[in-house]
């Protein structure tokens, strides 16, 4: 058992791969920028090389649409996933998280890759349509003047 300071929470991993728990200390990941893969019916042909490669685990970069910046880590929207992502016109919600559940769960059987994906809510780019509905959301002189 851990003991840990009493403002903290500790999540153990509990990893499993094909069903078969995975110790943390025999993982392999690899970072890969989720834009360089194209649609999500990609993945898996782009992906064979870190499987065959030893890796068993991949970590995608975010995957919601970009602000003017084009960094996946400036968000011009929190709630929703890039059409980039989708081969047709995939704009359904719902649908588009099956599908990326459907591509997680194949890249884990097909290759044995687990997957772990950035989720940035807080990272918003400065022309998303929230931080304009919401400026007082956002750094200014007079909220944090010490900046």
């Amino acid at each position: 058992q851990v003991e840990s300071r009493q403002d903290y929470i500790l999540v153990e991993p509990q990893l499993q791969r094909h069903g078969l728990a995975l110790s943390e200390k025999a993982l392999a990941m690899q970072t890969v920028l989720s834009v360089c893969l194209g649609p999500m019916e990609n993945w898996k042909a782009s992906l064979e090389c870190q499987a065959q490669a030893g890796y068993n685990a991949i970590h995608f970069t975010p995957i919601q649409p970009t602000g003017e910046s084009g960094s996946c880590y400036s968000l011009a929207g929190q709630n929703s996933i890039a059409p980039m992502f989708f081969k047709g016109k995939v704009t359904d919600p719902a649908q588009q998280l099956q599908q990326l559940e459907k591509t997680i769960k194949g890249l884990e059987k097909d290759l044995g890759l687990l997957s772990a994906m950035d989720i940035v809510l807080n990272h918003t780019a400065g022309d998303s349509e929230w931080l304009c509905d919401h400026p007082e959301a956002a750094y200014t002189l007079t909220n944090s003047p010490h900046l």
